[in-house]
């Protein structure tokens, strides 16, 4: 099977037009029309790299109300414990809660 490759554009706009949309291809899910992505602000290597790596879904309403990041935002670094009473909650980066005594 061939696959078809895009020219490419005498224009720097229109050439970084087409990488980004090349980026987003698959962001969509058909089944419930669900937009996700991720997006990479920076590298830091090092004995222990790090990658600041945040990721964007469409349906996410963990954090609409207070978040640490933008609605629908979220990273791996972004984990929470919060005491309530007698329990302790743990909030994972997904935004799910597991509760311990």
């Amino acid at each position: 099977m061939r696959t078809r490759r895009r020219p490419k554009s005498r224009h720097v706009a229109v050439q970084g037009l087409r990488d980004w949309a090349e980026g987003t291809v698959g962001s969509i899910g058909f089944a419930l029309g669900e937009e996700s992505f991720t997006h990479t602000d920076f590298v830091l290597p090092g004995i222990v790299p790090v990658e600041w790596a945040r990721t964007y879904r469409s349906n996410f309403g963990a954090h609409d109300g207070q978040g640490p990041l933008v609605p629908r935002w979220t990273t791996p670094y972004h984990v929470a414990f919060e005491a309530k009473g007698d329990e302790l909650l743990y909030h994972d980066a997904s935004g799910c809660c597991s509760a311990t005594t």
